[in-house]
C-alpha cells in the first residue's frame, strides 16, 4: 500500500532529541596538555613515582601508552623515565611507546602490549580505570596544577543549598587525584561541621589483586568510596565532584540517580548543582530500553578487547538473547562509526560492550539504536528487573545480574501471545527466531529446538523452519550494491594497427541520464599500453572493434568494416564504477543545504545571475594510474584558462589525463519536498565534454594548492568565465559556492541555517566559511554575493567545519609574480 505522506507524532520525536550533557570529552586532556607546557615534565608525569612502581614490582619490559594530546611529550617522558630507573641502578630490557588503543584512549591497549611482550603498561592521560584482563597497569593522569584551598572555597555558594547533616563524599576527575587528600583536608578545615569522606583512586592495578569479599565499598568511575552502595546513593549523602565536564562526571551522575551532586571546575572556577538535565537523559535511555524490548535481531558490538570480563559479558548476553527467542550477531569493527554500522540493516538494535566512558554513544547519528548491557538486560528480563534512577554504565556491575538471568531464565513460552508496545502504542505479534515453528498443544515432539523436518502429529504437513535472513531479504527494497552510475574500463597491452579502432557504446542507460552519450573511440593514435578509458554514464557497455576504417567514429562502418570479436589486440583487466576523492578533507556543516543549480534558474534576478555564472564551473575526472579521481574546476579570464587545486591536477600528465565536463547539471529543479535531488550520484546528469586537443599545463603551486591550465579560448564564449578578486575579502562578507560534490551534478549554496553564508575568519593565505562541501568539492570557487567575483579557491575543511579556501588575492599576487596572470581575469579594488 502506498504511503499517504501523513505522519503522526507519537511522542518519539522529543524522546529521540539529542541532549548534550558534559560532552567535553577532551576538556581534561586539553587541560592536561596545556599544563604540561607550563610545568616541570618530571613532576607533571610523576616520573619518580612511576620508576618506583616499576622497580618495586620487578617490571622489565614497559609499554608507555599516550593519548594524542600527550604524544608530543612521549620521547621526553621515555628519556626521563630511563634516567630515573638508571639512577636507581635498576636494569630494564625495553621501554617503548604506544599510541591510542583502537577503541578509545581512556582504555589500556592490552592487545598491543601483549604483541610487544610487555610486563606492564604505563597509561598516561584521561583513563576510565577499567580493570584489565592480564596486564598490570600504572596510571599517570597528569598532575594538573591546582590550589586545594581555592577548590574548597569554590564550593561555598552551592554547599549552602544542601543538607549540612549529610555525609559529603569527595569525588574527582583523575587528573586531580594528586590533590584529593589536600582538598578533603581543606574542606574539613573550612567547614568543620561537615562530615567529609574522600574517595580513593588506584594509580597501579594488577589483575591478580581483587577486593576482599564483604567490604562495604562502592566503586564508581575508577573511584573507591568507603561506603556501601545503599549508603552512597541515598538522600543522606552529598557528592562533591572536582573536575571539568566529561564522560567521567556524566557516568557518576547517571549512577547516582537522585543523590545530590555538586561540582566545581578548577579550570573555569564555576561551581554548580548538577542533575537538571540528567532526568532527560535517563528518559532517553528508558526509551531505548523500550526499543530493545521490541528488537528481534540484536547485534553485539565489541567496544573493547582488553577490559576484564568483556568476553563473559558477551557470552551471557548471547545466552540471554537466545533464551528470549531472539537472534544475535557479534561484531568486532574497531572504532565505531555510522558508515560501519549502516552496513547491517538487518539488525534492529545494537548492544555496545565497552568501558563505562565509551558506552553512552549519541544515537542521533546512527540508523539503529545502540544500548548498553544494562539496558539490554532490563529489556530482556521483563519483570525480573526494574528500571530505577541509578543507571549502570559499567558492565562489571551488570555482570552478576547477567549471569543470574542467563542461568535462571527459561526459554520464552507462548510465542504467539501479542504484547503491547510503549513505543508505538499498539499490540504486536511476538516472534521466535531460529527454531522450528510451534506445533501447538498436544503435539508429541522431542527436541523442539532441532531444525530437522519432522511430521506434525495428526497431519501429513511438515513443520516449517523460518529463515529470518530470507524473510528480511524478501521484504527489503535494497538487495545489494547500488547500480553503478558509470563504467570506466581498464585496458592493458593495448595496441591496434593503424586505422583500426574500438567503440565503447552505452548499452542500457536505465534512469541515470536522459541523454544519449556519443560512444568513446579508442585507437592507437591516442591510446597505447595500460590506461583507463574515459567513463561512460551507463550501467553496461558494448565493445565494438572496427578494422581498416575511414568512417566517422560515431557511425558504424559498412562493407568490409565489420564488427568482430576482440581477440589478441588488448586485454581488459577490470573496470571502475566509483571515483576516489583525493587527499582533501571536506566537511558538511550539519545538514547539507546545497541544492541543484537548476533551482536558481528562476525570476529572481540575483538567482538568475548566479545561475548564469555557474556555467563556467566544470566537473573534472582525473586518471592517475588505474584510478580515477573527481574534482571541480572553473574558467577564468578570456583566454580559456581553468583553475583547480594542485592536489587535483599536479602536473602536465594529470592535465593531459583530465576529462573536463561542463553543464553537468539538472535541467529542472527537483521537488523541494524530496530528500534528494536529480543528480545526487557519481557522474549523474552528463553534460558537455571538452574534446578540443588544446589542454596546456601552465603552472601550479603546492603551497597555495592551485593549478592553472589553458583550454581553447572558445570555451569562454560557450560557458562564460569568472574573475578573481585581487583584494582581500573581509569577515562577514556573504559568499556562495558552486561545486560538484562526490562528482554529482552541479550544486550551489548561499545560505546556512536560514541565514546568508559568510566569511567567518581570515588567515594569512586562507579564509574560512560555513558552506557545505564533500569529497571532490576540491577546486570549487567561493564567490562573493556582492560582486560575484571569486574570493577563494576551496581546498580543505575541518571535521565539523568550517571549510576553508586559498584567498584569491594571494593567488593573483603569485600569478603576477610569475607573469602568468590570464587577461581579464581579475577585479581590482
Amino acid at each position: 500500500m502506498a504511503s499517504t505522506g501523513f505522519a503522526v507524532d507519537d511522542g518519539s520525536r522529543i524522546m529521540q532529541q539529542s541532549v548534550h550533557i558534559h560532552t567535553s570529552t577532551d576538556s581534561a586532556s586539553a587541560a592536561v596538555a596545556l599544563s604540561a607546557v607550563h610545568s616541570d615534565i618530571t613532576s607533571f608525569y610523576s616520573i619518580d613515582k612511576t620508576a618506583e612502581h616499576i622497580q618495586n614490582h620487578g617490571f622489565r619490559r614497559i609499554a608507555l601508552q599516550f593519548p594524542d594530546s600527550m604524544l608530543p611529550d612521549s620521547i621526553q617522558v621515555q628519556k626521563h623515565l630511563c634516567t630515573a630507573l638508571a639512577s636507581r641502578g635498576y636494569p630494564i630490557e625495553r621501554i617503548f611507546v604506544l599510541g591510542d588503543t583502537s577503541y578509545g584512549s581512556c582504555c589500556v591497549d592490552e592487545v598491543a602490549g601483549h604483541h610487544l611482550l610487555a610486563d606492564c603498561v604505563v597509561h598516561y592521560g584521561r583513563a576510565c580505570l577499567s580493570p584489565t584482563s592480564s596486564l598490570p597497569v600504572i596510571y599517570v593522569f597528569g598532575n594538573v596544577p591546582s590550589d586545594a584551598a581555592e577548590i574548597a572555597a569554590g564550593f561555598t555558594t552551592v554547599l549552602a543549598s544542601v543538607d549540612a547533616s549529610a555525609t559529603h563524599v569527595l569525588l574527582y576527575e583523575p587528573c586531580y587525584e594528586h590533590q584529593a587528600a589536600a582538598v578533603a583536608a581543606a574542606l574539613r578545615s573550612s567547614y568543620p561541621h561537615l562530615d567529609v569522606l574522600c574517595s580513593t583512586m588506584r594509580t597501579i592495578y594488577h589483575p591478580d589483586t581483587l577486593a576482599a569479599e564483604g567490604e562495604p565499598f562502592t566503586f564508581i568511575g575508577g573511584l573507591t568510596i568507603p561506603l556501601s552502595p545503599s549508603r552512597t546513593f541515598s538522600p543522606s549523602t552529598v557528592l562533591l565532584y572536582v573536575g571539568t565536564e566529561s564522560p567521567h562526571l556524566t557516568n557518576i551522575l547517571l549512577r547516582a540517580g537522585d543523590t545530590v551532586c555538586v561540582s566545581y571546575d578548577p579550570q573555569t572556577k564555576v561551581a554548580r548543582r548538577e542533575g537538571t538535565t540528567i532526568n532527560r537523559t535517563l528518559n532517553r535511555r528508558y526509551f531505548l530500553v523500550q526499543k530493545a524490548k521490541e528488537a528481534q535481531i540484536i547485534g553485539i558490538l565489541m567496544g573493547t578487547l582488553g577490559v576484564a570480563n568483556c568476553l563473559n559479558v558477551v557470552q551471557k548476553l548471547q545466552t540471554l538473547i537466545a533464551k528470549s527467542g531472539r537472534k544475535s550477531y557479534t561484531f568486532v569493527v574497531g572504532k565505531i562509526n555510522v558508515p560501519k554500522l549502516s552496513n547491517f540493516a538487518e539488525i534492529d538494535v545494537f548492544c555496545l560492550v565497552a568501558c563505562a566512558e565509551n558506552s553512552l554513544l549519541d544515537n542521533a547519528e546512527f540508523f539503529k539504536p545502540i544500548v548498553t548491557p544494562y539496558e539490554l538486560h532490563l529489556a530482556l528480563t521483563h519483570g525480573d528487573s526494574e528500571w530505577s534512577g541509578q543507571y549502570k554504565a559499567d558492565f562489571q556491575e551488570v555482570l552478576p545480574s547477567l549471569v543470574a538471568a542467563a542461568d535462571d531464565m527459561e526459554d520464552e513460552g507462548s510465542p504467539d501471545e501479542p504484547y503491547f508496545s510503549l513505543v508505538t502504542g499498539k499490540y504486536h505479534q511476538n516472534q521466535r527466531h531460529g527454531t522450528a515453528a510451534d506445533c501447538g498443544e498436544g503435539d508429541d515432539m522431542e527436541g523442539t529446538s532441532s531444525t530437522a523436518l519432522v511430521s506434525k502429529a495428526g497431519t501429513q504437513q511438515l513443520t516449517t523452519y523460518r529463515s529470518e535472513a530470507g524473510e528480511f531479504l524478501a521484504t527489503r527494497e535494497y538487495r545489494g550494491l547500488e547500480p553503478p552510475s558509470f563504467i570506466a574500463l581498464a585496458f592493458q597491452n593495448f595496441s591496434l594497427p593503424p586505422g583500426d579502432f574500438i567503440l565503447l557504446r552505452q548499452l542500457a542507460l536505465g534512469t541515470l541520464s536522459p541523454l544519449q552519450l556519443p560512444p568513446v573511440r579508442l585507437d592507437s593514435m591516442s591510446y597505447r599500453g595500460s590506461f583507463v578509458a574515459p567513463p561512460l554514464s551507463t550501467t553496461s557497455v558494448s565493445i565494438e572493434l572496427y578494422t581498416n576504417s575511414s568512417s566517422d567514429a560515431a557511425t558504424p562502418p559498412t562493407g568490409r568494416n565489420v564488427v568482430k570479436p576482440c581477440r589478441g589486440e588488448f586485454e581488459i583487466i577490470g573496470y571502475n564504477t566509483h571515483l576516489e576523492g583525493g587527499n582533501g578533507k571536506e566537511s558538511v556543516c550539519g545538514t547539507d543545504e546545497s541544492i541543484e543549480v537548476a533551482c536558481f534558474n528562476d525570476i529572481n534576478p540575483i538567482h538568475r545571475f548566479m545561475y548564469l555564472r555557474s556555467g563556467a564551473i566544470a566537473r573534472l575526472i582525473i586518471q592517475r594510474g588505474q584510478s580515477l579521481f573527481g574534482c571541480t574546476g572553473w574558467l577564468i579570464g578570456t583566454q580559456g584558462h581553468l583553475v583547480t587545486n594542485n592536489h587535483c591536477i599536479q602536473d602536465a600528465a594529470d592535465a593531459a589525463n583530465t576529462r573536463i565536463e561542463f553543464l553537468a547539471q539538472a535541467t529542472l529543479c527537483p521537488d523541494i519536498t524530496t530528500s534528494s535531488g536529480m543528480c545526487d550520484r557519481q557522474m549523474a546528469c552528463p553534460g558537455e565534454i571538452y574534446s578540443n586537443a588544446t589542454k596546456e599545463f601552465v603552472t601550479t603551486s603546492v603551497d597555495l594548492d592551485y593549478t592553472l591550465i589553458r583550454l581553447d579560448p572558445s570555451v569562454v564564449g560557450r560557458y562564460g568565465m569568472l574573475k578573481l578578486r585581487a583584494f582581500a575579502s573581509v569577515v562577514g562578507e556573504p559568499v556562495y559556492s558552486v561545486t560538484h560534490p562526490l562528482a554529482w551534478g552541479k550544486r550551489m549554496q548561499y545560505k546556512k541555517n536560514g541565514s546568508l553564508a559568510a566569511v567567518v575568519a581570515m588567515g594569512k593565505t586562507e579564509l574560512q566559511y560555513m558552506l557545505d562541501t564533500r569529497k571532490m568539492s576540491s577546486g570549487s570557487p567561493i564567490l562573493s554575493l556582492q560582486d560575484h567575483s571569486v574570493v577563494a579557491l576551496h581546498h580543505a575543511g575541518l571535521e565539523n567545519c568550517p571549510n576553508f579556501g586559498v584567498r584569491s588575492d594571494i593567488i593573483v599576487k603569485d600569478l603576477r609574480a610569475k607573469k602568468l596572470l590570464p587577461d581579464n581575469s581579475t577585479i581590482d579594488g
